[in-house]
């Protein structure tokens, strides 16, 4: 004989949730939230295709970091709002205009750069205030009512001023100071006039780096010298190999200004792009070799000037090398 036992009635009743009345501020304010959590998703699957203008893949990933976290405290707080939890209703009007906030700055701060943004966040926010209030009184706000608003705000701070710490030129990045570079000649024998040959070498190291370097760097070395007639004394002449990530006749797509006001002080020279992407802040080494023009008359000199343009923020001269013969 064998017994089968029955299940024992439950004395627990599920009593389904009812979400906020319709056109209540805490129901418009769960749907913004959940468009936001969707727009910051795309945004961040958007920024993986390659983008015609430069950017710094450090500020990319942060801001891609910000975004998606805060994505992830909007479904949170809109979830909360769908169930009626007290702290989510407690939380939704700070967090309103805290979007509203970062809706004016990011429209005011593309305007000041000649973009065109319209302020979607801040009409969204001001829609969800615009709705009823609530049959329930709004709650006092709890410790996690706390949480997500002091976690959003840092997190949309990082979206609009990470530039500052993680872009090119920021806290993060490497200052001027931070290179350590030198040109070096061999002029040859003192009394011996110009040599047929004249290697010239710049190196260069950091004292710093910093995460996630990308883009092109720019060397440029020139040289001025000519013989009694005018006319240059030494010509381009050999260019020894470099590493695959040191391209001759090459240059970085940003700096443009500062690399011409490097050629403005020399009447000749050359150009080689330091792929930071494939290098990193690495020593590295430029060598060629000058070839004497002419056999020159009276006393010749040649300075010889070397300059490093970093991504269009700042240029580096090293210290100028003069030969005299």
């Amino acid at each position: 004989m064998s017994w089968i036992e029955r299940p024992r009635p439950s004395s627990e009743v599920i009593i389904p949730v009812e979400g906020p009345e319709s056109g209540s501020l805490e129901a418009r304010a769960s749907l913004v939230f959940k468009i936001m959590a969707v727009v910051g998703l795309c945004g961040i699957i958007l920024s993986l295709l390659p983008d015609s203008f430069p950017n710094s893949a450090l500020l990319t990933v942060a801001f891609n970091l910000a975004a998606g976290l805060i994505s992830v405290l909007y479904f949170i707080e809109a979830r909360g709002l769908d169930r009626r939890q007290p702290w989510a209703r407690a939380a939704a009007r700070p967090m309103l205009g805290v979007l509203a906030a970062w809706g004016a700055y990011a429209a005011i701060a593309g305007f000041n750069q000649g973009i065109l943004r319209i302020p979607f966040e801040l009409a969204l926010a001001v829609w969800a205030f615009l709705g009823d209030a609530d049959p329930i009184p709004t709650p006092r706000p709890v410790a996690r009512s706390f949480g997500v608003i002091v976690a959003a705000v840092p997190l949309l701070g990082a979206m609009a001023f990470g530039y500052l710490v993680f872009g090119w030129g920021g806290v993060l990045d490497v200052d001027q100071e931070d290179l350590v570079a030198s040109l070096q000649i061999d002029c040859g024998d003192a009394g011996a006039g110009p040599p047929a040959e004249l290697p010239v070498s710049f190196v260069w190291s950091w004292s710093r780096t910093t995460p996630l370097p990308n883009e092109v760097d720019t060397v440029f070395i020139g040289w001025s010298g000519d013989d009694a007639e005018g006319r240059p004394l030494y010509l381009l002449g050999k260019l020894p190999a470099t590493e695959a990530a040191i391209r001759s006749g090459q240059r970085g797509n940003l700096g443009r200004a500062l690399l011409e006001e490097a050629r403005a002080g020399s009447r000749s020279g050359f150009q080689w792009a330091v792929d930071l992407g494939k290098r990193g802040y690495q020593p590295g080494a430029i060598d060629l070799v000058l070839w004497l023009a002419r056999e020159p008359t009276g006393t010749p000199a040649l300075s010889v000037t070397a300059s490093y343009v970093h991504l269009g923020i700042w240029r580096s001269e090293a210290t100028t090398v003069s030969c005299t013969w």
